[in-house]
């Protein structure tokens, strides 16, 4: 992502965008028409800041901004939520196998076999 815009009528006239007479759309994406607040993203200071996740990991982005103790505490976090996802997952298996088999054909066709193997 490069930019977004948060759209906007200034000064507001009280009608809301979908009544405007530019329209939704004109308003979302029309650079000429200057409505709303358009905010770029420095890329480059975004990569720097996250540098430390995509070349190590969450785990060492956060000891490395939070201590040890912090970045255990989201290891133990994100271990309970894959734990709480894997049991959502066979129940959901266990009450609709016509609707899990229709999602494992997906993530088979998708590529994440994987998925499918974790829970299939």
């Amino acid at each position: 992502m490069e930019s977004f815009r948060l759209p906007a009528v200034a000064p507001w006239d009280g009608r809301c965008a979908a009544e405007h007479e530019l329209g939704t759309i004109a308003l979302l994406f029309d650079r000429s028409c200057p409505t709303g607040i358009y905010a770029p993203f420095d890329q480059r200071a975004v990569f720097e800041n996250y540098r430390e996740v995509l070349e190590s990991g969450y785990h060492a982005f956060i000891e490395s901004h939070y201590g040890v103790e912090q970045a255990d505490a989201w290891d133990r976090t994100v271990m309970e939520g894959y734990e709480s996802a894997k049991e959502v997952v066979k129940l959901y298996r266990e009450l609709n196998p016509v609707g899990f088999a229709v999602t494992a054909a997906y993530h088979r066709r998708a590529g994440l076999r994987s998925v499918v193997h974790e829970y299939g």
